[in-house]
Order: C-alpha cells, then structure tokens, then sequence
C-alpha cells in the first residue's frame, strides 16, 4: 500500500480548459520499460481558486509489476500561484507497517520496526534549497509548519510540474 500526502496552498489558481489543468498532487505508477500501469490514478489534491493550508492525502494499491511511480506538484496549463509543504510518500508492508526504503518484503517476514516517517522521497520538506528532486518551483520560506516550501507560480497558463521519480528498488510494498 502507498500512502501520500502533503500540504498546499493556493492563491488565485485558474483552471485552465480541462479540469485537470489546476493545481495537484499526483502520482503515476511505471513498469521497467517505462510504461505506464494502468489508468491515471486519482489525485491526491486538485484544486482552484484561493485557499489556505490544507492536508490532502490519499492511499493507493500499487500496480503488480511496478518498478517506480513519478510524484508530481503541478500547475498545468493554469495560473495564480501555489505553495506545496511537508510532502510525504509512505510505503507499508503486508502488516500495514512503514516500510523502509531497501528493505525487503514477503507476506511471511514482518519487517524490522522502522522509525516513524520513512519518507520515500528525497527532501520532502523543501529545507535544503538548491537540493535536486525538484526542479520547477522555487523553494521559498513560509512552509506548512516547516521553514520552507515549494513555490510554483504561472503568470500566463503553462505547464508547471516539479516531479520526482520514487523507484521501488525491487520492492514490492503490499
């Protein structure tokens, strides 16, 4: 199972022509050939207008056969400005426990008791500017409860997608 979630704000967000062309969290799942599985999945957030902080979260199977999911924090084909804060990408074992990024899994083998919040992402809170993993926003003060946050602004509609690619390693989170 996957879990993610993060927080977001939004100020004078307009939707482009499709509904989808707003600001989102979202995820796609790939095989090793790059091919995507299945439909695109539910967004985690997809929203318009103006709005404070807000938690957006939602839990997904993961596809048999994937070798890695891309998380996306976008604006697409939109404008107004947004702020992206405290991402998290949890996986979890058959027993429903965090599972540690490398570790193995099986049905039979409980894993060892991680710490709490085995993030799968690589600077999730935005605390280390000038850090790869997501190009595309500005990391700027003011986070959701941490110092800094991602920054995404469109003036004119275009395609704005900070994204990271989250490889299971072999991995196969139930």
């Amino acid at each position: 199972a996957l879990e993610i979630s993060g927080w977001l704000k939004i100020e004078n967000v307009v939707k482009g022509q499709q509904d989808w062309e707003v600001a989102r969290i979202s995820v796609v799942f790939y095989d090793a050939k790059g091919t995507r599985l299945g439909d695109w999945p539910a967004p985690i957030a997809s929203i318009q207008g103006t709005r404070d902080w807000a938690l957006y979260d939602n839990q997904y199977s993961i596809p048999k056969n994937t070798a890695w999911a891309t998380l996306e924090i976008s604006m697409g084909n939109c404008t107004g400005q947004a702020w992206f804060s405290d991402i998290r990408f949890m996986a979890y074992d058959y027993d429903l426990k965090p599972l540690v990024v490398g570790q193995p899994t099986h049905p039979n083998l409980k894993p060892p008791s991680p710490k709490k919040g085995d993030n799968w992402l690589l600077n999730p809170d935005f605390e280390m500017p000038g850090a790869s993993g997501w190009s595309g926003g500005h990391i700027t003060l003011d986070g959701h409860q941490s110092l800094h946050c991602l920054t995404v602004e469109n003036i004119s509609p275009a395609w704005t997608s900070p994204a990271q690619d989250v490889s299971f390693k072999g991995q196969s989170p139930a």
